[in-house]
């Protein structure tokens, strides 16, 4: 405060008064030194306003407020020049509450600050930095982007926050699931418009934000930094900025792209447009471009759309008696697809390079899925010429294939068909073995699925077999874990209680460090305890009769 007080400040003249033998003295000097005068006219008025009770202090403040009023006046006429001077002046004295407002107003019109400004503003505690206009504050950051990133990570971290606790969301609604919400609505999102409100229309500031975000999804392979990525752009795209927009080459990429996330679907004419789009980007700005395509087709309800797309095609195939080999479509769908899934890889390895897409998936994967549809056709019948073992191995092995087969089995929980869903659901298990492999997208929607189209199931023997033992209780993953505990919540009163009590058995042995999975299964723990207290209670009241009383220790 002292540096930016200067000589004559609160500090100097306390200590001042302190040492002095006639203030009086101080005060003179003081007032010919900051050029102060007092005019005739105004000493006249002063024992007047004495005499009606006006103290010196509100005489001056009120004073104080007449001057900058005029002052700020002044300066919405004044030319940059003029305000430049005037801010040298007053710029000493910015943590004076009562100059403040005019170094403000100077530091808001001038097109740009001085370099030496922007260090010592920056050199400052953060509360100054909260007073200051956000055209200010932005210029400060692009003088020193870790300010910046101090400012911007605590809302990208709560954007993660918000969007996870909606994909574990115990509030379930039968008309809407996670990927229901449009792209437009999503972006009235209140913590992504901060985040753009703090990028403005700075390039230095969008592209900072863009490598937080590479960062952040390096370390941590969640996809929904990726759907931040995409998000940002398109809000920035609503507001009009278009200083960024024509610097940015996925521009035109992710316009197209939500478009198709718009309608839900991706039609043979935009598919060939992202695929032109991506690769005129790619050859004019370098292989490394790839990276910052398959972050944005990453997000999971680009992979969503994708994959209903390509599930869609592969209907149609079957319908029209068509073989995957034969439909260019279909090959460019998957190769979006692949970008997708494998982005993490391609960012963790920096190997800015598309991976062919194997054609055992094209050749033989596809067409078995196709065979598995015909299946549904004919009441359960399984033609005799599918590996199922064949299928499992790819759904190992392949992630294209494993995204195929989850869209299949929601397919099958739409056509409520328990019986296919007790075949193809625990082909699934061992991937979600591998602790660290998870899909959100598929977890989320298949318990969705399940709620809505087997209500009257969960009760079942045969539906806690498929669902819960031979495919959540194989997993040693949390999010799948966790996507059980959303199960388990939604119907558990409707399930045998000694299954409930199984698998919350299980879930505690797993001792997982994780708050969501830790509440859910003590509040379903508390409810089967009450549950059970109340049935030993309508069956002691039986036994003794309606106007019998029982003593506390029976009871117990």
């Amino acid at each position: 405060m002292e540096a930016l007080d200067g000589k004559q400040g609160q500090s100097y003249l306390r200590i001042q008064f302190a040492d002095a033998d006639n203030p009086l003295n101080i005060i003179g000097n003081f007032q010919e030194e900051n050029n102060v005068k007092v005019s005739e006219e105004f000493r006249c008025c002063v024992p007047l306003l004495d005499l009606l009770g006006v103290s010196r202090l509100e005489l001056h403040r009120c004073l104080i407020d007449v001057l900058r009023k005029k002052l700020l006046e002044e300066i919405e006429k004044g030319d940059p020049e003029k305000l430049e001077r005037l801010l040298e002046l007053t710029f000493p004295s910015i943590h004076v509450q009562s100059i403040r407002p005019v170094c403000i107003e100077i530091m808001k019109r001038l097109p740009a600050l001085p370099p030496n400004y922007l260090t010592m503003l920056e050199d400052n505690n953060q509360q100054l930095m909260e007073t200051l206009p956000m055209e200010v504050r932005r210029q400060v950051w692009q003088n020193n982007l870790k300010l910046f990133a101090l400012e911007i990570n605590p809302l990208i971290d709560k954007y993660i926050r918000n969007t996870e606790e909606v994909m574990f969301s115990l509030n379930f609604d039968k008309q809407h699931h996670f990927f229901s919400k449009t792209p437009r609505k999503r972006r009235q999102n209140e913590v992504l418009q901060k985040i753009v409100q703090l990028i403005g229309r700075s390039v230095k500031l969008y592209n900072t934000t863009l490598q937080i975000l590479r960062t952040l999804y390096f370390r941590n392979a969640i996809e929904h930094y990726c759907t931040l990525r995409l998000e940002i752009l398109m809000k920035l795209h609503d507001d009009d900025v278009r200083e960024i927009l024509s610097i940015d080459p996925c521009y035109k990429f992710v316009w197209c792209l939500d478009a198709c996330l718009r309608d839900g679907l991706v039609d043979s004419k935009r598919c060939n447009e992202l695929i032109t789009l991506m690769e005129e980007a790619t050859k004019d700005s370098g292989m490394q471009i790839l990276g910052d395509f398959a972050i944005i087709l990453a997000d999971p309800f680009v992979v969503h759309v994708l994959t209903k797309t390509v599930f869609s095609s592969i209907q149609l195939l079957y319908s029209q008696e068509l073989l995957p080999r034969d439909v260019p479509l279909l090959h460019s769908l998957l190769r979006l697809l692949s970008l997708g899934l494998n982005a993490w890889q391609m960012i963790h390895h920096q190997d800015f390079a598309e991976i062919e897409i194997d054609s055992v998936v094209v050749l033989r994967f596809i067409p078995a899925i196709m065979l598995l549809m015909n299946s549904l056709n004919n009441n359960g019948v399984y033609p005799p010429n599918v590996d199922l073992n064949f299928v499992s191995i790819c759904i190992y092995e392949n992630p294209i294939a494993r995204r195929i087969a989850c869209q299949y089995i929601l397919f099958v929980c739409s056509k409520r068909s328990l019986s296919d869903l007790s075949l193809l659901l625990p082909k699934l298990a061992p991937v979600f073995k591998i602790p660290n492999t998870s899909d959100n997208i598929f977890l989320h929607l298949l318990v969705y699925h399940l709620v809505i189209s087997f209500l009257e199931e969960h009760g079942n023997d045969e539906f806690y077999q498929a669902v819960f033992e031979d495919f959540f209780l194989q997993s040693e993953n949390i999010d799948c874990t966790k996507h059980m505990l959303r199960l388990l919540w939604f119907n558990y009163r409707r399930m045998n209680s000694s299954n409930v009590s199984i698998i919350l058995d299980y879930v505690s042995s797993k001792q997982l460090d994780d708050k969501f999975i830790s509440d859910v299964c003590r509040s379903m723990m508390k409810s089967l305890e009450a549950d059970k207290l109340r049935a030993k209670f309508s069956e002691r009241s039986y036994t003794h009769g309606v106007g019998s009383t029982l003593m506390d220790d029976e009871f117990e």
